[in-house]
């Protein structure tokens, strides 16, 4: 790549707008990061799930026979575990059209790892050029595997899993990472305190999401450069050092 090649003008641009959505990305995310709680129609259940969509804690209220008898608990749990998600993603959505609209934070006050002490690269140099080059390259490269992900990603999302906890008296079936059904052993909810209930419900959704992170690791798996594409695109400080714009 010959040094004419490089639009100095446009890659001096594009290293300003990159820097702006850096730090607006990072004031979204770091908005987002925080406990989401959701619960039924009903009151009977309440579901928290952490920033990253693991289910953190389950309560049952003391009269959730009464408020939904054993075999509404199971959709009650999956009511309350999709409003947690729900508040999840509009929380994100709000802090990221806030970010969006607010007006553009001067990089060198970004919230982002050890930017600050970070020293500015040349998005001119042959150096940064070849890595945006790599960078365009990776793409390209996943794009021409597109349809073998979307495949993987069709029969993953179809797949019907089963975990449970560690005793077994909670089952939960999901399918494409989303619980569908939760069913109890029937002689052990009756008798079971609700604390324990709420515990062995949390177990069993911890143990449904750790699976479906791993179908999620596999599929990343079978696209080379995925993984890397997904490491830069979560972190806009790896990325700007990744293409020499900082350093």
């Amino acid at each position: 790549m010959r040094d004419d090649d490089v639009d100095l003008a446009g890659l001096r641009e594009l290293q300003r707008e990159i820097q702006e959505v850096a730090a607006q990305l990072s004031a979204a995310a770091s908005a987002a990061e925080a406990e989401f709680v959701g619960g039924d129609s009903t009151g009977a259940v309440e579901v928290t799930i952490d920033s990253s969509g693991a289910p953190a804690r389950v309560r049952l209220d003391r009269d959730w026979l009464r408020l939904v008898g054993t075999a509404g608990l199971g959709p009650a749990v999956i009511e309350a575990g999709q409003a947690a998600a729900t508040e999840q993603m509009t929380a994100w959505a709000v802090s990221a059209s806030e970010a969006a609209s607010a007006p553009p934070v001067p990089f060198e006050s970004a919230d982002l790892v050890e930017v600050e002490r970070a020293e500015f690269g040349d998005p001119s140099s042959r150096q940064s050029a070849y890595a945006i080059r790599d960078l365009f390259d990776l793409a390209d490269g996943i794009l021409d595997r597109l349809d073998d992900l979307q495949q993987a990603a069709q029969s993953a999302a179809e797949r019907r899993l089963t975990s449970t906890n560690l005793a077994h008296t909670v089952r939960v079936s999901a399918v494409g990472g989303k619980a569908e059904t939760i069913e109890f052993d029937d002689q052990w909810l009756r008798s079971a305190h609700s604390e324990r209930i709420a515990d062995a419900i949390q177990e069993a959704l911890m143990a449904s999401w750790r699976v479906a992170t791993e179908e999620r690791q596999r599929l990343d798996e079978s696209v080379p450069g995925i993984e890397r594409m997904r490491r830069l695109t979560a972190s806009p400080e790896t990325l700007l050092r990744e293409i020499g714009f900082i350093r």
